[in-house]
């Protein structure tokens, strides 16, 4: 049973994968509309 190191914030190799990957895609797909709407 895994729940207790899911409380405790255990994550996944995969987990973090996924999370660092949308972190990376957030970063790159925001700055770009902003710029673009203020110029």
């Amino acid at each position: 049973n895994d729940t207790p190191m899911k409380l405790l914030g255990y994550k996944t190799p995969n987990e973090v994968w996924d999370e660092e990957m949308a972190k990376l895609q957030s970063k790159q797909t925001d700055p770009k509309p902003a710029v673009a709407l203020t110029s």
